[in-house]
């Protein structure tokens, strides 16, 4: 009876432990997921869970689907938190597209979107470019501050 017990308490230790490593992923990030800036961004930042390798980062312009080159270069190195420069930005929405590996060769990837409001000159959008962009939709606040959330996946379950 202890070695049934004994068998079953390290089943439940693995399965915790497995559930730990799968869900490695963005804690927060800069900007938020579905931030609208009103300034200029010179840098992504990404915040992990736990340490990774950041293999792929990778930005694109949602409205041409352009991939605007910021020359990210893997790391060799895990860490928790990342931070890369970015060349100035038009008004537009984009999408960062990121690609992680955890200490146990898992896999995470992911991507969170924004919206610039500024060119690289600084100038804010007028009210009716705002509302155009929106499809004459408006109401959406205005943040710069960091997310919890974002579209992530989880491969090698």
């Amino acid at each position: 009876m202890k070695q049934l017990s004994l068998i079953s308490t390290l089943f439940i230790a693995l399965i915790l432990t497995m559930n730990t490593h799968a869900h490695t992923g963005l804690e927060s990030s800069v900007p938020s997921n579905n931030a609208m800036l009103m300034e200029s961004l010179d840098k992504i930042e990404l915040r992990f869970a736990s340490e990774v390798n950041l293999i792929k980062l990778d930005l694109v312009n949602k409205e041409d689907g352009q991939q605007i080159p910021i020359g990210y270069t893997p790391t060799t190195e895990a860490a928790t938190s990342f931070s890369h420069p970015l060349p100035g930005l038009k008004i537009g929405t984009y999408q960062v597209n990121w690609t992680a590996m955890g200490a146990d060769g898992h896999k995470m990837e992911g991507n969170f979107s924004f919206m610039m409001h500024v060119d690289t000159e600084g100038d804010a959008m007028t009210h009716s470019q705002t509302s155009q962009m929106h499809d004459g939709t408006s109401g959406h606040g205005m943040s710069s501050t960091e997310s919890s959330h974002d579209e992530s996946n989880h491969s090698g379950h």
